[in-house]
C-alpha cells in the first residue's frame, strides 16, 4: 500500500511519545501530583520530560503549581542527596516565593533568613547545612536569581516588579491637573456635602479631596471609623465634576459591593478590572 511505511513510522512514534509521557506523568503522579497537573506538566516537558525531571525534579517549581515539598518527595524517591545543591537552591527560592506571595512581600530581611530556610529543609544537617544555605544564597546572587538591597534581599522577579511599579508610581504623581479647576471641584464637593449630609467633612479628609482633585498619587489610610468612607466618596464627586475616567476595585467581592455602596459608583475586583481570565490577564 502507498505511504504504509510512512503511516507505520508515525504510528511508532506517536506510540513512543505516549509511553515517554505515561512513565512521566506516573512518576509524578507517585509524589502526589494530581492527574491534570501532571498531564499539563508532562505537555510542558514534552518527550524528554522524564530525564529533564531525573537530572532536576526541583524545575517543576517553576511550571506552577507544584511546591518544594512536592518536588523533594520526588527527589527521595530518586535518591537525590539531603544535601544536593539543587535541592538547597530550591529551597531558597521556593522560601522568597512562598513568603513574597503569601505575606504581600517583595523581599525578605537577610536577619534569620538561613535559619528559616534550614527549618524547610527539616532533615538535619547542622552546621554543615548553613554553609550550604549561605555558599547557594551566594551563588544565587552571583547569578542575578536574588537581589541584594540595602539589607533586603529580592528574588529577581519581585525586584523587577517592584521597579516597575515605583517608576510608574513616580510617574503618576507628576500628572497634575489645572490647579484652579481642581480647587473649584474639591470646594463645589465639599459645599454638596454639607448641603446633603449636613456635617462638614474634616481638615485631613478635605486635604484628600482636594490632592485628589488635583491630580497625582493619593493613598487614604485609617482605622474603622475615621471617615474614610466619607472621604472617598467626596474624592469621587471632584473627579466626576472634572470630567475624569476613572474606575473603582477593590481586593475582594465583598469590599467591591461596599465601595459601591459608599461612592454610588459601580465598583469591581481588581481581578476582574484587569481581564484575569484562565490564569491569565488581558492588562
Amino acid at each position: 500500500l502507498r505511504g504504509i511505511d510512512a503511516m507505520i513510522e508515525s504510528f511508532q512514534k506517536a506510540r513512543a511519545g505516549d509511553v515517554f509521557k505515561r512513565d512521566l506523568i506516573m512518576m509524578m503522579e507517585m509524589a502526589g501530583i494530581g492527574p491534570k497537573l501532571s498531564r499539563n506538566i508532562a505537555a510542558q516537558l514534552g518527550k524528554d520530560g522524564a530525564d529533564k525531571l531525573r537530572e532536576d525534579p526541583y524545575q517543576l517549581m517553576t511550571l506552577g503549581g507544584v511546591g518544594f515539598h512536592i518536588c523533594d518527595k520526588l527527589a527521595d524517591g530518586m535518591g537525590i542527596p539531603q544535601d544536593d545543591p539543587r535541592r538547597v537552591r530550591a529551597a531558597i527560592l521556593f522560601h522568597f516565593v512562598s513568603e513574597c506571595s503569601s505575606k504581600g512581600h517583595t523581599h525578605l530581611p537577610t536577619d534569620g533568613l538561613i535559619e528559616k530556610i534550614k527549618t524547610l529543609m527539616d532533615k538535619g544537617g547542622g552546621d554543615t547545612r548553613v554553609k550550604l544555605i549561605r555558599d547557594s544564597m551566594l551563588e544565587l546572587l552571583n547569578q542575578g536569581s536574588l537581589i541584594h538591597e540595602d539589607g533586603r534581599l529580592y528574588e529577581k522577579g519581585e525586584f523587577l516588579a517592584e521597579g516597575v511599579v515605583a517608576r510608574s508610581l513616580a510617574r503618576m504623581s507628576l500628572g497634575l491637573r489645572d490647579r484652579k479647576a481642581a480647587n473649584e471641584a474639591a470646594k463645589t464637593v465639599l459645599g454638596n456635602t454639607v448641603e446633603a449630609q449636613g456635617f462638614e467633612l474634616s481638615e485631613k479628609q478635605k486635604a484628600a479631596v482636594f490632592a485628589t482633585a488635583g491630580g497625582g498619587v493619593v493613598v487614604l489610610t485609617g482605622g474603622p471609623g475615621t471617615g474614610k468612607t466619607a472621604a472617598t466618596k467626596a474624592m469621587v464627586e471632584a473627579l466626576g465634576i472634572l470630567g475624569v475616567n476613572y474606575c473603582i476595585c477593590a481586593p475582594t467581592g465583598k469590599a467591591a459591593v461596599r465601595s459601591t455602596e459608599a461612592t454610588g459608583v459601580r465598583a469591581t475586583t481588581i481581578h476582574m478590572l484587569l481581564g484575569f481570565t484562565g490564569g491569565e490577564f488581558a492588562y
